[in-house]
């Protein structure tokens, strides 16, 4: 898939600049960047739309699109946040007196 986006995004600069030229990694990178920006508009648009039309009263199955954001998601582990560890408070403990 990498090799595929690659591939497109030096063939957007061959044809935008109408030669060849070496893309960097950061070029790959905001073109890679600039296509989800582009997706996403398109995709919560088409979200919006669609819960429009629920709340007019059609039925509709959202399980194969939310597995597609649950995989989108999965890409990408989340941070698991440390458990605080609680202070326990240090007690004035007397030395042991003779009985």
């Amino acid at each position: 898939m990498w090799r595929l986006i690659e591939t497109a995004a030096i063939a957007a600069v061959v044809v935008a600049t109408g030669r060849w030229t070496i893309v960097s990694n950061q070029d790959k990178i905001n073109a890679i960047a600039d296509q989800l920006d582009k997706a996403r508009t398109e995709i919560v648009g088409g979200i919006a739309d669609l819960k429009a039309q629920v709340e007019a009263g059609e039925n509709l199955d959202f399980s194969r699109l939310e597995a597609g954001a649950q995989a989108l998601d999965d890409l990408h582990e989340d941070a698991v946040p440390e458990p605080e560890t609680p202070e326990v408070p240090v007690e004035d403990v007397e030395p042991d007196q003779p009985a």
